[in-house]
């Protein structure tokens, strides 16, 4: 093991562009860091490999026949790397000049720092979530509470509730116009987009969980760095493009996988009553939003995107399906 450095640890799975410029990013940003960038590829066949070995040959490349999904190919990528430090890191990301030294700056400077995310935005500058509380039905109530109250009556009300339950304002889609993207602040899990962590941290706790495919794994993973004592923190003063979850299209299905990953994370963590309740919950919120969104279209009010948003909630009410019990 190499006494300091950072090892870089990127999963592709047919986004060759994407992780060219990816990877053309981090090469404008080393500086002074010792480097090591380590690409697991999950058996793509849009030319990912060739251009690697082409345009990046002091790149780790490992290729793999299949699609092993993101958690077991990370852990590959973790196992087969050599720093003191690990960052994963999206294909699908374009880090900026002097990203990676606030980062890793910021963990050195905070021994009981072992987990940091950070800002995420798409190339337009639009802030996206990128940190959390872990799901419970608690937070969950307290969430759709705010999103009502921000709908209906504006942000203030929406602090002072937030104030008195003790659930803090997150970045979520419908509350992210209260999210203060700047400072530093503690928080349950940092997105796996950009995770900075130390590898004495995976030999504590131990890899990612292999039974997550996509999604949740990095929320799981946060849960047990929690658990064993250890600090996540969100670092907004250090930002990088996140090109992913782009379209319309996109966020809806990248929000019903992430309830997904929630009810299979639930199910792990919490056992099998809560997450029953956990999913009701779920459902009943889902429609008594899709009553409001037919009411409002009812009366001239549908606004925007009204199919997106009705397929949103129709998939949270059959979001049980197809999921495992735990």
């Amino acid at each position: 093991m190499q006494a300091g450095g950072l090892s870089v640890i990127i999963v592709n799975w047919n986004t060759r562009d994407l992780l060219r410029r990816c990877l053309g990013s981090l090469q404008g940003t080393v500086g002074n860091l010792e480097l090591e960038i380590v690409v697991v590829d999950n058996g793509s066949t849009d030319g990912s490999l060739e251009m690697v070995r082409s345009e990046f040959p002091a790149v780790k490349l490992l290729p793999q026949t299949r699609n092993l999904g993101f958690a077991k190919a990370v852990n590959l990528g973790v196992a087969s790397s050599g720093c003191r430090l690990v960052l994963l890191l999206n294909s699908d990301t374009i880090v900026p000049a002097g990203c990676l030294q606030k980062t890793v700056a910021m963990v050195e400077g905070g021994p009981d720092i072992e987990v940091l995310g950070c800002c995420l935005e798409d190339e337009h500058g639009k802030v996206q979530a990128s940190c959390g509380v872990f799901p419970s039905v608690w937070s969950m109530w307290w969430q759709n509470l705010f999103i009502l109250a921000l709908k209906g009556v504006g942000p203030g009300p929406v602090r002072f509730l937030s104030r008195i339950s003790g659930v803090p304002l997150m970045p979520l889609r419908d509350l992210m116009r209260l999210w203060d993207p700047a400072g530093v602040r503690d928080v349950d899990w940092v997105s796996g987009a950009f995770l900075l962590t130390r590898r004495e941290v995976f030999e504590r706790v131990g890899s990612l969980d292999e039974a997550f495919w996509l999604f949740g794994e990095d929320m799981d993973w946060c849960w047990r760095v929690r658990r064993s004592g250890g600090r996540v923190v969100y670092f907004g003063e250090a930002r990088i493009v996140h090109v992913g979850g782009g379209s319309t299209v996109a966020e809806v299905e990248s929000d019903l996988r992430h309830y997904r990953a929630s009810v299979q994370l639930y199910a792990k963590h919490r056992g099998a009553v809560q997450t029953a309740v956990y999913r009701s919950v779920l459902s009943l919120g889902a429609f008594v939003r899709l009553l409001g969104l037919v009411l409002a279209r009812f009366i001239g009010r549908g606004g925007t995107g009204f199919r997106s948003r009705v397929a949103r909630e129709w998939g949270l009410m059959t979001l049980r399906r197809g999921f495992p019990d735990g």
